[in-house]
């Protein structure tokens, strides 16, 4: 990823239901994210491309297995989808409009299962 950097933050809310060493669990998600594009030299100068951003959201199905108090073994599915828009803008250079370059947007999913431990302090 070397055109650009990509940020995202979310916010998760889960329902646990602790059956003995069992934890089942659902939770969803979602939040903002933004992709910033580094500046590019073409041949009318450097330009640096609006960056792009919006917004993703999805969910998380999983279970753990307490071996311990402290440690737990898991896994889960989660899917994610992730909306990003790019906003219209003119590329200039030197003070003059060169290019148009039109906005946009996209649509990203995933679907992930992943496999985890955990240790858990009682504060």
């Amino acid at each position: 990823m070397s055109q650009y950097t990509f940020y995202q933050a979310n916010l998760e809310a889960g329902f646990h239901l602790p059956l003995g060493a069992w934890d089942p669990y659902i939770a969803i998600h979602g939040g903002y994210a933004d992709a910033s594009f580094k500046q590019m030299v073409t041949q009318f100068g450097p330009y640096t491309s609006p960056s792009a951003s919006g917004g993703g959201a999805g969910g998380s199905l999983g279970v753990d297995y307490y071996l311990a108090a402290l440690f737990s073994l898991g896994v889960d599915l989660t899917a994610d989808a992730l909306f990003l828009s790019v906003p219209v803008s003119m590329f200039t250079s030197n003070g003059t409009t060169v290019v148009p370059v039109h906005g946009g947007s996209s649509t990203g999913s995933l679907l992930m299962g992943s496999v985890h431990a955990g240790l858990h302090f009682d504060l």
